[in-house]
């Protein structure tokens, strides 16, 4: 379960103090006195937004499939190419998995993730394929359909 707090200075100590203090201490009993654990401190990031979801989904995978040689239908198997390529990670016990981009999950992407995936798919269609795919704040969702099939085409 992922937790999130911020750190405060307490007398000379610096502490975690919880946003969600009940719904910890509700895991900590589940998991019963004298269970040992491990916590992970990592900087916050938001959750990744929809604006960053819809970009990714209606426009970036699209071109980024039909590059690819994917087909229409089959862009959701270049969306799990392209997890298993930028988003894969390994657990704590070494073995390899792809995160998910649900925000539910166990490890979800976060807005500096998401960021980071997308500028990944977008530099590997720029390096393969010399097609530079427009940044989020300059493209139009309404011509994705038009340069899909221009690249179809061939």
């Amino acid at each position: 379960m992922n937790f999130v707090g911020t750190v405060e200075q307490i007398d000379d100590k610096y502490e975690v103090v919880y946003d969600l203090e009940e719904k910890r201490q509700i895991a900590l009993i589940k998991l019963g006195k004298g269970k040992r654990v491990t916590t992970n401190f990592k900087k916050f990031y938001k959750p990744r937004t929809t604006k960053q979801m819809g970009y990714f989904f209606g426009y970036v995978l699209l071109i980024a499939a039909a590059w690819m040689g994917y087909s229409r239908h089959e862009k959701d198997q270049c969306y799990l190419c392209l997890k298993s390529l930028y988003l894969e990670a390994v657990d704590e016990k070494g073995n390899k998995y792809v995160r998910s981009l649900k925000w539910e999950s166990d490890d979800p992407v976060d807005t500096h993730l998401m960021n980071w995936f997308i500028d990944q798919v977008r530099d590997m269609v720029s390096m393969r394929y010399g097609y530079y795919i427009k940044d989020p704040d300059k493209y139009n969702p309404g011509d994705v359909n038009e340069i899909v099939t221009e690249i179809e085409r061939g």
